[in-house]
């Protein structure tokens, strides 16, 4: 059997499926010690279904709660900027040092390191507390070389300091972003560890082979739990991305979007044709802007467990869950205790929901029915405006805007899928404020779970080549080489090589996917003239295999 398990807010959902259905579900608190939660639901799956387990996937939300709890260690930037923005006086939430030292968008050497300069910045660094710093040149995608370079100058000086590579964090332009993201690498990266040696500890302990055992990813893809300490930041948001991919397996609808609700909140995603909506920037968390791929997710603090309160006779959310509905036992009245007292769920105690909606209603001036109705219309109007804000947005994402060319009409839903504990009946009024369909398909309260479970191997790169200046780079894997002979570097040949290169990586990183699903992602073409004769050229390619899930799941639909 293959399993997945998914880490909430409020709860963590497990799944196991054997054979293509679903065999055993589970659905635990989440506790602050998350190695532990997954031990626990994985106790649950195995005491309903003891097979032998084939593959686990794992979402974690470990990042984004040390970001938001700003639990993170101390870490600073040294920059090699080059001419432009002065960058110092930028409001980083981390210290930085302006050095000399340029690479231009060629991928010249323009300017080199100072050394001097560099161990005057160390000195005032280290003395000031920091031991993690990361370097990132501008422009360090298309020539790693000052970086290398500043790198030897820092062990060189201490071999202690942890470093991050800017060029190692992404291989298309966007300088701010990759300064963002080499220091938060260089913030999260021990816990991360310890986060990982503790899951491996588990695995061993239920006689899991731990090449059995990946981590989702925010893009929607899966990497080995052996090889995740070096991608840490690819887990950003990988929640969400389990939850969109779920959806997608129960429906295998052509465009769809996502509502997974929760405890503590409503994430809306995109399926656009049979693919998750991916973000042309990079996820953004808390101060820091990233480049780490993810899906364009919009996350609403708005949930089934969020407080309602009435200010000036007013009924409104506060936007914090402060436990459970308070007809499960918990502090506050939420919108789960409208549903029940209008009898729209079955679970939850009935007197105490009946009790709190009617504390609410005297405070507003209404009667109970009015304002558990009030309520649920809240909550679905607030979600609605939400998903509309969103489709603006996702108009910007470029695979969004090639849709709409590629078959001449604005894109359209087919349906608004709902999932997530509290996604019944939410979704559905939601969807009727949008004039859309909503459907509530089995298995939609643990469908985030599914996600993880099904989510399959995939892999970019960018791929850029001057042949001016006779080299071949690839920055995410460091690589840097002089160029292939090829006849005419043509656009097809061009591609062809590039695409030659993907394989060969994805063979040696032994990943697996789809014959031929390969696409080319990103391509731009730039002829340098000399003497009014185009003489040669450069390239700059994005090959990828995309998101996907491994078979969707055959389950009936409970409501629309």
């Amino acid at each position: 059997m293959i399993v997945g398990i998914d880490v909430g807010g409020t709860y963590t959902d497990g799944v196991a499926l054997d054979h293509g259905r679903v065999v055993a579900k589970a659905k635990v608190v989440t506790k602050k010690n998350l190695p532990e939660t997954f031990a626990e639901v994985l106790a649950k799956l195995i005491a309903q279904h003891n097979q032998p387990i084939k593959r686990v996937v794992l979402s974690t939300t470990l990042i984004t709660n040390l970001v938001a709890e700003k639990k993170y260690d101390r870490a600073a930037a040294l920059l090699l900027p080059g001419a432009g923005m002065a960058y110092e006086k930028l409001n980083f939430p981390f210290p930085v040092k302006v050095l000399s030292g340029m690479v231009d968008f060629r991928g010249r050497v323009l300017e080199d390191v100072n050394e001097v300069e560099v161990l005057k910045a160390l000195k005032e660094l280290i003395d000031n507390g920091y031991h993690k710093i990361a370097l990132v040149g501008k422009f360090s995608v298309r020539n790693p070389e000052l970086e290398a370079k500043l790198y030897r100058i820092v062990k060189k000086f201490n071999p202690e300091i942890k470093t991050a590579l800017g060029h190692k964090t992404g291989g298309r332009l966007n300088y701010l972003r990759r300064i963002y993201s080499a220091v938060l690498y260089l913030m999260i990266k021990d816990e991360f560890t310890r986060f990982i040696e503790e899951l491996k500890v588990i695995f061993y302990a239920l006689k899991i082979p731990l090449n059995l055992v990946f981590i989702m990813k925010g893009d929607g893809g899966i990497v080995p739990l052996v090889e995740v300490g070096r991608y840490p930041l690819s887990t950003l948001y990988s929640g969400p991305a389990a939850s969109a991919l779920g959806a997608f397996a129960l429906c295998n609808c052509k465009n769809i979007v996502v509502l997974d609700i929760g405890g503590t909140t409503t994430d809306i995603a995109l399926i656009l044709n049979k693919r998750p909506l991916l973000s042309h920037k990079g996820a953004d968390i808390g101060e820091f802007l990233t480049s780490v791929p993810s899906l364009a997710v919009t996350s609403v603090p708005l949930g089934g467990d969020t407080a309602v309160v009435v200010n000036s006779g007013k009924i409104a959310f506060t936007g914090q869950r402060e436990g459970p509905a308070y007809c499960l036992g918990g502090p506050a009245v939420t919108v789960t205790d409208a549903l029940r007292f209008l009898n729209l769920i079955n679970y939850g105690d009935s007197y105490r929901a009946k009790r709190g909606i009617t504390k609410i209603a005297q405070e507003a001036g209404l009667t109970p029915f009015e304002a558990a109705q009030k309520i649920v219309d809240i909550f679905a109007e607030f979600v609605a405006v939400e998903v509309k804000n969103t489709f603006k947005r996702w108009e910007n994402e470029p695979r969004y805007r090639i849709y709409e060319i590629l078959t001449g009409k604005k894109f359209e839903p087919e349906l608004i899928s709902g999932i997530g504990g509290a996604a019944y009946p939410l979704t559905l009024f939601v969807a009727k404020k949008l004039g859309l369909k909503g459907v509530i398909y089995e298995n939609y309260e643990v469908a985030n779970a599914l996600g993880a479970a099904l989510a399959r191997d995939n892999l970019s790169i960018t791929v850029y080549i001057d042949t001016e200046q006779n080299y071949v780079a690839i920055p995410e894997w460091g690589y840097k080489e002089a160029i292939p002979k090829l006849k005419n570097y043509s656009e097809d040949e061009v591609k062809e090589f590039a695409l030659l290169v993907f394989r060969i990586g994805a063979k040696r990183m032994n990943l697996r996917y789809p014959p031929g699903s390969e696409e080319l992602i990103y391509f731009e073409q730039f002829n340098v003239v000399r003497n009014m004769v185009t003489k040669n050229k450069i390239f700059t390619l994005e090959i990828a295999v995309p998101a996907g899930i491994l078979r969707p799941v055959e389950g009936r639909v409970l409501y629309e």
